[in-house]
Formats: structure tokens, sequence, C-alpha cells
């Protein structure tokens, strides 16, 4: 742990970032928790807590999996998580062992800043809600 402070690029400091970013948003922290129905090897859910509301996908393979986002609305993706994935088309690209966090537009409220397209594709799996 001691080289592990020093490295500003480590995964201590990676995991700190994630937990000092999470602690920033209320939805995650005592937000309501709507599990979602989704293929393996994804699971997911949606935290929403006072019009904040996040979506949350895990990929749990040790392959890349594409799947659509277009049943969740409007989405901004939240790369200050740490958790950065490829979006496009409508979909978003999750590495192996993964995760995707993205603000999604309340019920009734205007759409937030749409998310970046960027490219590549690996394996194709479509959400299930």
């Amino acid at each position: 742990m001691d080289r592990q402070e020093g490295d500003k690029s480590a995964l201590l400091h990676a995991f700190r970032r994630f937990l000092a970013w999470r602690r920033r948003q209320p939805a995650l922290i005592q937000g309501r928790l709507e599990p979602l129905d989704l293929p393996e090897p994804l699971i997911g859910f949606i935290r929403e807590l006072e019009g904040q509301r996040i979506l949350a996908l895990f990929n749990l393979s040790d392959s890349a999996v594409t799947t659509s986002v277009v049943p969740f609305g409007t989405l901004r993706a939240m790369p200050e998580s740490g958790c950065p994935a490829k979006i496009h088309d409508d979909a978003v690209d999750l590495p192996p062992f993964s995760t995707y966090f993205a603000a999604m537009t309340p019920i009734g409220a205007a759409s937030p800043v749409p998310v970046t397209a960027a490219e590549g594709r690996p394996s194709t799996t479509m959400l299930a809600v």
C-alpha cells in the first residue's frame, strides 16, 4: 500500500476517486433501487432520488459486450465516475469486467447533454427490460 500511496495512477487512488465521486451522487447513496432484468453477463440497476436518476450497468464477463441503451431514453455518460465506456449509435461498449454509469433524464424534464459517440463494436447483446 505504501508503494501505491506515492503513485497517483495506482488502483488505490482510482478507487478513492471513485468513492469520492459516489459520495457526491445522492441517488447512489440514498436513492430508490430499481433492479434491471438484463441478459447474462450483464447486471444493472437504476437509482433515483429527488429527480436524480442514474443508470448503472456492469459486465461480469471476461469478454467485451455491446448493449443497447435505447430503452433508457436520453442518457448523459458520467466518465467522472472513473468508469468510462464507448458510446455509439444508442449502444454502449462494456469492456470485460467493467461498469458504466449514466445520468438519466428525469421523467418530465428536459434532456441532458447527449452522449458523445465513439467507434468500435465488440460482441452484441441487447437489453431486455
